[in-house]
């Protein structure tokens, strides 16, 4: 059988996250994960005879978050602090044989919520 174009053929995802229940760091969480690609196929080329599939490159991606939360009389407030790309990867993403970019560089973001 032939293989799928542009579909990456292994992915993997993970994350994880720890919250402080006690002590001087209670309401305090830190998290991480990353998200893997291996190289999917952007074209077939012919060759010795046959079909060969020729792959782009895999990535694999950082992302971290942190998180503060904490209640003041019947309010609950937070504070979280996310990473995406956090070793600032250069990914660079071929699609077709004609066309390619760049992944998302080095990101974060600052969130706060109230819920009362």
């Amino acid at each position: 059988g032939s293989k799928s174009l542009r579909s990456n053929r292994h992915t993997a995802n993970l994350f994880t996250r720890y919250s402080f229940k006690d002590g001087w760091l209670k309401g305090f969480m830190v998290g991480g994960g990353f998200n893997y690609r291996s190289g999917s196929i952007i074209y077939n080329e012919l060759a010795d005879g046959g079909v060969r599939p020729v792959y782009s490159s895999g990535s694999m991606l950082v992302n971290l978050m942190a998180r503060y939360g904490f209640k003041a009389g019947k309010t609950q407030w937070s504070v979280s602090l996310n990473v995406n790309n956090a070793l600032n990867h250069i990914e660079y993403r071929q699609t077709t044989l004609a066309q390619a970019g760049y992944g998302d560089p080095r990101s974060w973001g600052l969130t706060t919520s109230v819920t009362f």
